[in-house]
C-alpha cells in the first residue's frame, strides 16, 4: 500500500492563512529531505565516487542531461530510477 500526504489541502483555511500554512510545510519538507541527506551522505558519496568517469561527451543534447541525472539517482540510492534513465539514455544515442 502507498499513501502519499504531502501537501495539505487547506481549502477549510481563510485564504490569507493558506500561504502561511503552506509555507510552513515547505520548511518542514526541507528539513524532512535535509535529515535523510545527512544521515545518508557517507553512503552518498560512496555511491558517487565509485561511478567510473565517463570522460568527455561532445554533444550537449538529451543523452548528456539523462546520463547526468541517472548518475545523481545512482548516487542517492534510486537503482531502478537510474537503471531505467540509462536505458532511455542509450536509446537516445
Amino acid at each position: 500500500m502507498y499513501i502519499d500526504f504531502i501537501k495539505a489541502n487547506y481549502s477549510d483555511k481563510m485564504e490569507a492563512d493558506q500561504q502561511e500554512y503552506i509555507e510552513r510545510d515547505k520548511k518542514h519538507l526541507g528539513r524532512i529531505i535535509q535529515d535523510r541527506i545527512t544521515e545518508d551522505i557517507e553512503k552518498i558519496v560512496e555511491r558517487w565516487y565509485a561511478l567510473d568517469d565517463i570522460g568527455f561527451i561532445e554533444e550537449e543534447g538529451i543523452f548528456a542531461n539523462l546520463l547526468k541525472e541517472a548518475e545523481e539517482l545512482y548516487s542517492f540510492g534510486y537503482y531502478v530510477g537510474a537503471i531505467s534513465l540509462i536505458g532511455v539514455a542509450s536509446r537516445t544515442m
